[in-house]
């Protein structure tokens, strides 16, 4: 159930970047290359964070359990991190090699977290976790943020014809709300399964027949990776489309 909240405080902050790019390019007749690479520090931190998730929970554990999701005053937070990113182009004649990627780290610590002995753990299966009366869901790690996130797209291509892979990374979610555990069926065995995070690939094929014709091959999920995007809610298995474009 969504409900409103109408005694949420308004998010106050700041937050702060540095960093450095250094481009590159190489000329000759036949050929050309091109890119650079950038690298960034940053940090944010607020004061009342603002964030969606379980507002209040009614938990019955022998039956039905009532939880209510609104958008809440999460706590004070600092989320800090660290982003290197790169991009290469070349040509040589008819043949291309492009390649875009980056990979950043997060740190994202809720400065007014429960210390651990009053943090609920109904993911353990421990049986004392279920005492709700006198633990709070508040850990030190903000929910639903990975450490490291990752992305790359590589083209390779003669004349007419290219061949595209995007790939993208993200590391296991450390926290998320600790009631989805009494609600949703399998999720801890779900998590368990995948400690590591998932792992996404997608294949592009492509023929540009002529300038106004198009063919491409599609295919999404490659690996059929099961992972989801949200907990109980599991993201787009392989799928595969043949599309075709006409620009007129």
């Amino acid at each position: 159930v969504v409900e409103p909240n109408p005694s949420i405080k308004s998010e106050r902050g700041y937050s702060a970047e540095i960093g450095f790019r250094q481009g590159f390019k190489f000329e000759q007749p036949r050929s050309r290359i091109m890119g650079y690479l950038d690298i960034a520090a940053f940090r944010m931190q607020y004061q009342d964070m603002v964030e969606f998730g379980v507002s209040t929970a009614d938990i019955n554990v022998f039956g039905e359990s009532d939880i209510r999701f609104s958008s809440i005053n999460v706590a004070d937070a600092r989320i800090s991190g660290v982003e290197l990113t790169g991009l290469f182009a070349g040509n040589w004649g008819k043949t291309f090699v492009n390649f875009s990627g980056g990979i950043m780290y997060l740190d994202p610590i809720n400065l007014n977290a429960a210390p651990p002995e009053l943090q609920i753990d109904l993911e353990s299966g421990d049986a004392d976790a279920l005492n709700l009366d006198t633990k709070v869901d508040q850990p030190e790690f903000l929910k639903y943020r990975q450490r490291w996130t990752g992305r790359a797209s590589l083209s390779v291509g003669h004349g007419p014809v290219s061949l595209t892979a995007n790939y993208r990374q993200k590391s296991f979610t450390q926290t998320i709300d600790q009631y989805l555990f009494l609600v949703i069926q399998d999720l801890r065995d779900f998590r368990q399964r995948y400690p590591n995070g998932n792992q996404v690939l997608d294949l592009i094929v492509n023929w540009d027949v002529t300038k106004e014709h198009q063919i491409s091959f599609i295919a999404n999920n490659v690996t059929n990776e099961e992972f989801t995007v949200i907990p109980g809610f599991l993201a787009p298995q392989r799928k595969f489309t043949i599309q075709y474009r006409w620009k007129f």
